[in-house]
């Protein structure tokens, strides 16, 4: 039977559970409306920040299937790339604009980005609705979610820096061509290093290196190292420059093959792209060296011509004024020279007639039928006397050891070793000493540079003297004595001579200091008898040290 209290008891329950669903239900709606709210602060938070950025900000997102497209595009859009930030469509709208020489290439950036889960970056260019073309970058980073990756990123019209960035390459290049068309060298150097941070081709062209090469050499490689062309001395040019005053020198340079020539060297500081640096203009000044050597010989040769021809006119008014005096003189003794003459004459006892002489023993018979030695038959009728002395040929017949030994002796000759690197100038120069002391033996052997003259050495050739230019590729002729010093003890007393168109006082000094005379090339006859009378002299001197005298 139904129990009326129980029915009651069980709907209060019922109702009691209904209103504590109610009151949920209420708390969770307004909980609810909370979370909406926040989220939609958060969203216009979102949206005035990204009216602020310049640029188009985005969330793009791809899908398994292939699917693309975007979640969000900011408000710019329409200002930035001309559309408007409508989500359906954008993806497709967006592509259709960027020009066609482009389309390809950003539709392939976008797929490889998304095949690699990758940072998408992108430049091209786009042209709005408005027919306005423009320059674009894009720029994302991908966060992979369950079913899809998802992009937030920019896209920013970089119009005016590509503008800047062409205005500075052209900057760039004409500042290179000028850079390259000065016929100077110009080295960069670096202010606190020193190192060189550019060149231009002149550089190539007057040293022979490459502008990498170049760039990695120091003032040692490219200078001639004679003091005071070294890298002490340019260091302290340097430091001038730093301090604000420029410099302006000669400089004694080395090529990149070995020979030495002169620059004049403009040193200074200046301003590059903003950054503070060291500019050394050099110009190749060899040939204004030459005309200046040039010049300065001539006028030596005029100085010695004016004073040679002043010392025979005085000479000669000299010899003038006393021809008168030994005429007659002259004069006089020519009479008592005659009248003495024939006083000689008629004292004079001669040989006349038939002489007797023994065809075998070479004796003479005279006129009381007794055979004598010939001196003493023609000391008795002549006035002649005799000095007696012994042949050729009777030496090797009587002495034939001193006979062999004297022909060895005769047979020495002294051996030159020449080394320059101008064949025309070792032919020239073999030719006239020859000519000059031709009736002295000597052998020629030439080396064209100190590396070949040291294999000649190491070969064995023992030369009597050694005649070297300065300046020669490789191995100059200060460096080559050096070695020979080194590593030929047997030489140490071997003459030497240095031969140069460079007659600085430093090298001279050095030349001196290596046991070496010095003598300055020239074309006039006089140097090379100079050369003669010094080889001559020196070989003599040796020759009796060697023997004791």
């Amino acid at each position: 039977m139904h129990d009326p209290s129980r029915t009651n008891q069980k709907l209060m329950e019922e109702n009691s559970s209904l209103k504590q669903k109610i009151k949920e239900l209420e708390h969770s709606e307004a909980e609810r409306k909370r979370a909406e709210k926040a989220l939609q602060d958060s969203e216009n938070r979102l949206r005035e920040i990204t009216t602020q950025i310049p640029g188009v900000v985005y969330q793009f997102y791809a899908k398994p299937n292939g699917a693309m497209g975007f979640y969000y595009v900011s408000g710019k859009s329409e200002q930035v790339i001309g559309l408007k930030p409508d989500l359906g469509g954008y993806f497709e709208r967006f592509s259709a604009i960027v020009i066609p020489e482009h389309r390809d290439s950003f539709i392939k950036s976008i797929e490889k980005s998304v095949k690699e889960a990758s940072e998408w970056k992108y430049e091209g260019m786009l042209q709005k609705p408005s027919g306005e073309l423009i320059w674009f970058s894009g720029n994302s980073t991908p966060s992979l979610r369950e079913n899809e990756v998802v992009y937030n990123g920019i896209v920013r019209d970089i119009t005016e820096r590509k503008k800047a960035d062409d205005a500075l390459k052209r900057s760039e290049v004409t500042y290179r061509e000028i850079f390259n068309a000065v016929n100077d060298a110009i080295w960069v150097h670096d202010i606190e290093t020193g190192e060189f941070l550019d060149v231009n081709n002149a550089v190539t062209e007057i040293f022979g290196y490459s502008v990498n090469e170049a760039m990695n050499l120091n003032i040692e490689d490219i200078s001639s190292g004679v003091p005071p062309y070294t890298q002490e001395t340019a260091v302290e040019l340097f430091r001038k420059a730093i301090d604000g005053e420029p410099q302006l020198f000669e400089w004694h340079c080395k090529h990149k093959d070995g020979h030495l020539f002169w620059t004049e060297v403009n040193l200074r500081r200046g301003s590059i792209a903003g950054k503070e640096r060291i500019l050394a203009l050099e110009r190749d000044i060899t040939e204004r060296k030459r005309a200046e050597e040039w010049l300065r010989r001539a006028h030596d040769k005029l100085e010695q011509l004016v004073a040679e021809r002043t010392e025979e006119l005085r000479q000669a008014n000299e010899k003038l004024l006393t021809d008168i005096i030994d005429r007659k003189r002259a004069e006089e003794a020519l009479e008592e020279e005659r009248r003495r003459l024939q006083q000689t004459l008629d004292e004079v006892r001669t040989l006349r007639g038939i002489v007797p002489i023994c065809a075998n023993c070479k004796k003479i018979r005279d006129d009381k039928g007794f055979w004598n030695q010939v001196e003493k038959y023609v000391s008795e009728h002549t006035e002649a006397e005799f000095s007696h002395g012994i042949c050729p040929d009777c030496t090797k017949k009587l002495y034939p050891d001193i006979y062999i030994e004297k022909k060895m002796k005769d047979m020495e000759r002294s051996v030159v070793l020449l080394v320059d690197d101008e064949a025309d100038f070792r032919m020239i120069f073999i030719r006239k000493i020859k000519h000059i002391l031709k009736d002295q033996e000597f052998e020629f052997i030439e080396a064209s540079d100190g590396a070949e003259a040291l294999e000649l050495l190491k070969g064995g050739t023992k030369p009597s003297i050694i005649i070297l230019d300065y300046a020669m590729p490789k191995i100059n002729g200060v460096e080559l004595l050096r070695r020979i010093d080194s590593d030929h003890n047997d030489l140490h007393d071997v003459p030497r001579i240095m031969i140069s168109g460079y007659a600085q006082d430093e090298i001279i000094s050095e030349a001196v200091r290596l046991r070496c005379v010095f003598f300055e090339k020239s074309v006039d006859n006089i140097f090379y008898q100079q050369i003669c009378q010094y080889m001559t002299n020196t070989l003599v001197d040796l020759a009796h040290k060697k023997r004791g005298v």
